[in-house]
């Protein structure tokens, strides 16, 4: 098990899942390999929107008016790279991932 702390959401992400764990609490899968963060799956995708230029928030809210998807709203994490998070679950829920 490979313990990360302050993952940066980048082209190699695949997917970031909620993890019921006693220390982690997140699961991160990467093309090169799983790692596990005690950082909630919300505070990874806060933290890298700014990296990328903006907060969480403020991009959730541009996507909602652009596309008019109210529920379960793609949010782009940079535009430059192209990377887009489809949450399965709505952000206040404890699955979201």
């Amino acid at each position: 098990m490979e313990i990360v702390n302050d993952y940066m959401i980048n082209k190699s992400t695949i997917a970031i899942e909620p993890h019921v764990h006693p220390q982690y609490q997140t699961k991160i899968i990467d093309m090169e390999g799983v790692y596990y963060s005690s950082e909630r799956p919300a505070e990874i995708l806060g933290r890298s929107c700014v990296k990328y230029g903006a907060t969480f928030d403020g991009r959730r809210d541009a996507a909602t008016k652009l596309t008019n998807f109210i529920q379960k709203t793609p949010v782009l994490i940079s535009e430059v790279y192209g990377i887009i998070a489809l949450p399965t679950h709505s952000p206040d829920h404890s699955q979201c991932a």
